[in-house]
């Protein structure tokens, strides 16, 4: 089976939200997937923090295929 954008985007990655305030008093979160190194997002809430997330999966998975780049899997 060849392992495409849609496999890929169909795997359930662990996800890790952290809460950023800044001096100024702004909040946002940044939302990474600790096994797919570089790969992060941020959004005013969690969930535009994941909308986000899942626009980033499809850039990162694309240029890791394009490149033939090996792209780690999530442990089931």
């Amino acid at each position: 089976m060849k392992k495409d954008l849609t496999y890929y985007m169909n795997l359930n990655y662990p996800t890790e939200f952290q809460k950023i305030v800044e001096n100024d008093g702004e909040t946002y979160y940044r939302v990474t997937i600790p096994k797919l190194p570089g790969l992060i997002a941020y959004g005013d809430t969690i969930d535009e923090g994941l909308v986000e997330l899942e626009e980033a999966k499809k850039a990162w998975f694309s240029s890791c295929i394009r490149r033939n780049v090996k792209i780690p899997e999530p442990v089931q």
